[in-house]
């Protein structure tokens, strides 16, 4: 089905977890647009702006236990 509303739109993003039938509390969204981050932290997700890869790889660090630093990658 489609929903009929858009990011930054708190909604938009209350569907999307319900329908991965995931708590918004153990979703992660990451987007460039401060508005579309600030959206998704209003329904309860970890909201990330995308700057740059470095940036991002150290935000998400703390929050996914195990994941390899960014150096081990390349």
């Amino acid at each position: 089905a489609e929903a009929k509303v858009m990011k930054p739109d708190p909604l938009a993003y209350q569907l999307m977890v319900d329908r991965l039938g995931v708590p918004a509390t153990a979703a992660i969204f990451i987007d460039d647009l401060p508005r579309n981050v600030v959206g998704a932290t209003a329904v309860g997700l970890t909201g990330l702006r995308f700057v740059a890869t470095p940036q991002l790889w150290q935000a998400l660090q703390p929050l996914l236990p195990g994941l390899p630093a960014q150096a081990e990658l390349l």
